[in-house]
């Protein structure tokens, strides 16, 4: 949990030692219990946001710890908190991080490879193919029940309801 200075002040009298307490929260109708990581700086708020007292990770909520959520691999997520150096302006960190996203993608590029068989990861065949399947999926999902729905007689349809 990230706390605002405002309510940091407010709560805990801008205790120092809050840091790496543990607070139970009550939500999502059952109790949770979360630990104090840090606090913004005096006027910073996350997202643009002034109502907000404090910031919860997605995951101290059950229904994210479920083995469902868990295992899949579309629902891990996290949010990142950073404190920029004196000077940095959030453009620099911008592209900074642009740059250390393309490194990581390079290296997990090797993983991914690994998966893949017989086909290559940047191969512009597959990927005209995957898109004009998916493309045909889509269409026919559509089509379909719109083809349907001109055997049903309008007047049939208005007197049943």
């Amino acid at each position: 949990m990230v706390l605002t200075h405002d309510y940091w002040m407010r709560a805990f009298g801008g205790d120092e030692n809050v840091i790496g307490q543990t607070l139970r929260l009550f939500a999502f109708s059952a109790p949770t219990l979360t630990r104090i990581v840090g606090v913004l700086e005096p006027g910073t708020h996350y997202t643009g946001t002034r109502t907000q007292d404090f910031f919860v990770n997605y995951a101290t909520n059950d229904h994210y710890l479920s083995a469902t959520m868990q295992d899949a691999r579309a629902h891990r997520m996290t949010d990142v908190f950073a404190r920029l150096r004196p000077g940095q302006t959030p453009e620099a960190a911008q592209a900074e991080m642009g740059t250390l996203g393309v490194i990581a993608s390079r290296f997990l590029s090797g993983y991914l490879v690994e998966l893949l068989f017989e086909v290559s990861a940047t191969d512009p065949v597959t990927y005209a193919v995957v898109g004009a399947v998916l493309a045909a999926v889509a269409i026919l999902a559509s089509y379909l029940p719109a083809r349907r729905a001109t055997w049903v007689d309008p007047m049939e349809s208005l007197r049943s309801e």
